[in-house]
């Protein structure tokens, strides 16, 4: 067993979950600080993937990318592709710089409801 003298860090990470366990026993155990642990770092990870889907300047890890705007040339947030994939590469060949970002197609009246 693991007793941690500034609790504070645990309450941080998940306070409902921390406060029931701290007010039981007064302490954590290896198991329940491990979970609080793996707890945190799924939420990081969680927060760091919105990050990259919302940023277009955000790098992507080696192997993803996104399209870009065949007019404008910017980066369209709404497509990320593995270039490393088969599938990937032959959607990069055929599609970057080919299609239009929605202010693309905004500008020149492209209606997509059809």
């Amino acid at each position: 067993m693991i007793l941690l003298p500034n609790t504070a860090f645990i309450l941080k990470l998940s306070k409902s979950n921390t406060e029931g366990l701290m007010s039981q026993k007064g302490y954590l155990t290896n198991s329940e600080i491990l979970e609080l642990l793996a707890a945190n770092t799924k939420e990081e990870v969680q927060e760091e993937l919105e990050m990259l889907l919302l940023d277009k300047d955000r790098r992507f890890p080696s192997g993803f990318r996104r399209l870009r705007c065949g007019k404008c040339g910017e980066k369209m947030l709404d497509v990320v592709l593995c270039d490393r994939l088969p599938l990937g590469r032959e959607l990069v060949d055929r599609y970057d710089t080919k299609i239009l970002c929605g202010f693309c197609r905004q500008d020149t009246g492209y209606d997509d409801s059809s």
